[in-house]
């Protein structure tokens, strides 16, 4: 390969040039071409998206993304795709045999060059895998991965996993079984974010799954009784929530976890959003946990963003979470004062 004939420098200026699917094609060719590519750090991916979808009961195509504009570096198709066959020519990815189709195409008025690998199958799992693994050698342990499935009319069987994914989005338009969302997160490291919205599970997580662990949740669900399991067995930071009504005395046991110091130290916000009938009974919830109104001075104090509070709770150890609560929607935000230092005035910057 003439490349590999250049000086170092002129490698480099020719690799920055190339693109990412030019890239990952290159570094296939053996562990020098490999080596020479993992040299040049590309610093504007920061992140990787794998896009999935389906038409049956399981994932048929993946896209890798790479960089703030999210461009494609290679997508994969299950073999029977309508394409023209005369332009694809075999490959050897791994220990996988597949055909492959990279030519010019067009979009919003733009030109690119696509990579499309075309699998079996039998070999769509392994050949995910290896695409993941090359590019995670590729562009480094720094990268951030991050798992799109798009919606499914009638559901998974199983869920996609790659170990080093930490951010995850699902949307899932039937009821899922438990078992296969518990097998996704024993599989994968704990999620930094997670966007799910899903009708409904069949079956019960664990209470201690991994899902609970996640430490930025947000999950639209159709079912109430999952409302009840994740507001019962949260244990991360922020929990973002759409789901039925009659879950008073969970947002209740909630609330007392964290009042007593016990659990949900690392919390910092709950924002739960209800349909139906919503709350039964607010004063009863402002009472049982001595709500108190803010003053103008205490609304802004503290106030890193504009917000709507309009009270407050104290925790065990005087720490405030400022309350903003309705008939269909209730918002806690903790913050890093005291009560004391709110009423007088001063607070604590770290």
């Amino acid at each position: 390969m003439k490349l590999l004939k250049l000086p170092y420098l002129a490698q480099k200026e020719v690799l920055k040039q190339m693109e990412y699917a030019e890239l990952f094609l290159l570094s296939f060719l053996s562990k020098r071409s490999m080596r020479m590519i993992q040299s040049v750090k590309r610093k504007e991916i920061k992140n990787i998206d794998i896009l999935t979808s389906s038409c049956f009961i399981n994932i048929d195509s993946y896209k890798f993304c790479a960089g703030s504009d999210k461009k494609v570096i290679v997508t994969l198709y299950p073999e029977a795709f309508e394409s023209d066959e005369t332009l694809r020519k075999e490959i050897s990815l791994g220990n996988v045999v597949c055909s492959m189709e990279y030519k010019r195409r067009k979009k919003s008025n733009r030109y690119f060059q696509s990579l499309i690998v075309y699998y079996f199958y039998s070999e769509m799992e392994t050949l995910s895998m290896i695409v993941y693994n090359q590019l995670k050698a590729l562009f480094g342990n720094g990268v951030t991965f991050s798992l799109n499935i798009q919606d499914s009319a009638l559901g998974y069987n199983s869920l996609p996993t790659f170990f080093n994914t930490k951010r995850s989005e699902m949307s899932l338009g039937t009821l899922l079984n438990a078992q296969v969302l518990e097998n996704y997160f024993m599989n994968v490291q704990e999620q930094e974010y997670l966007s799910i919205a899903i009708n409904g599970l069949s079956g019960y997580l664990s209470p201690n799954s991994k899902f609970y662990n996640t430490q930025e949740l947000d999950i639209k669900c159709g079912e109430w009784y999952w409302g009840i399991d994740v507001l019962s067995h949260f244990k991360g930071r922020i929990l973002r929530l759409i789901t039925a009504s009659d879950i008073d005395n969970e947002i209740c046991q909630f609330i007392a976890r964290w009042k007593s110091c016990q659990e949900l130290k690392n919390f910092e916000c709950l924002a739960i959003f209800m349909e139906s009938r919503g709350l039964r009974n607010i004063e009863e919830i402002r009472r049982k946990f001595g709500f108190k109104d803010l003053t103008p001075e205490q609304q802004v104090f503290g106030q890193k963003k504009r917000s709507n509070h309009s009270s407050y709770i104290v925790r065990d150890d005087g720490i405030v979470a400022k309350m903003l609560i309705d008939r269909f929607f209730i918002v806690m935000e903790v913050q890093s004062f005291t009560e004391e230092q709110m009423l007088k005035g001063t607070e604590v910057r770290v």
